[in-house]
């Protein structure tokens, strides 16, 4: 056999055999259904009629000062944009097709900043929860381009996320994120992000998210231990610590009436409603 043949031929094969073969680069699209589809076992998000998350929050901040909190999400498994969150004390924040509104302690909140807080507390609460499939939310703005890096050591590719102006609550959430995806499993490993610019003099923490623990969900492979990491602006974790700890189920039949405002529900008894 010509040598210049055999070569190129030994070094297919001892890259192969070395984990050195290069895999080629998805495509941003390709590479986030590959992520829905890794965590869609059995069954499909979109299957069941209604998720039920009970999310327990356990919070250090940097001075170590510490916080507990609990409180319910309702996903609509059809449609992302209806999700409804109950907290303590009475307060309800729901997100219906995009506008948001609120019940305190019994009684409607009509204040006018309701709408946009309501939504964007709720976005901010579940979107990292429900990651890969919240990157089908609306408003979520994905890039164009994938790299390689390496998450806690594991081989990942990386796609960079941006938020329509209105997406969360907290203006420093409005940013680019960065969404790290095993190349081995195509789960979700984790994601985190810097503040905008204008907002470092201020705030000067990133947030680095990490899936801890898993769960079957019904043929749904689901976070079920997110560590939230506080970071300085080289990266670097600087003791702001949460453990979002998640519950899921799922449940039905559709109850859409939990996501329509009290005044449209004219719509929900015509059935116009999504």
């Amino acid at each position: 056999m010509n040598r210049r043949h055999l070569t190129p031929l030994l070094v297919a094969v001892f890259a192969s055999l070395t984990g050195f073969a290069s895999a080629e680069t998805p495509t941003v699209d390709s590479l986030v259904e590959r992520a829905i589809s890794a965590a869609e076992t059995t069954s499909t998000l979109a299957t069941h009629d209604m998720l039920r998350m009970a999310i327990r929050q356990e919070e250090t901040t940097s001075d170590g000062s510490a916080t507990v909190r609990d409180l319910t999400a309702t996903v609509h498994g059809g449609r992302l944009e209806n999700i409804r969150i109950e907290l303590d004390g009475g307060t309800s924040l729901v997100l219906n097709n995009g506008t948001g509104w609120a019940i305190m302690q019994g009684e409607l909140d009509t204040r006018v900043q309701t709408p946009r807080m309501a939504a964007g507390t709720i976005r901010q609460a579940v979107f990292p929860l429900l990651l890969p499939f919240s990157l089908r939310m609306d408003g979520v703005l994905l890039g164009t381009t994938v790299s390689e890096a390496k998450f806690d050591n594991t081989p990942a590719w990386v796609i960079e996320v941006a938020f329509d102006p209105d997406f969360f609550a907290a203006p420093t959430m409005i940013t680019t994120w960065k969404i790290f995806i095993s190349r081995e499993s195509n789960l979700v490993l984790g994601a985190e992000f810097q503040p905008p610019a204008e907002f470092r003099a201020v705030r000067d923490e990133g947030i680095r998210y990490r899936t801890l623990t898993r769960q079957d969900v019904d043929g749904l492979n689901l976070p079920a231990q997110v560590l939230l990491d506080g970071i300085d602006l080289n990266g670097v974790e600087n003791g702001h610590v949460r453990v979002t700890k998640i519950e899921s189920t799922t449940i039905g039949p559709l109850d859409l009436s939990i996501f329509i405002h009290p005044s449209e529900k004219e719509r929900l008894d015509a059935g116009d409603v999504l």
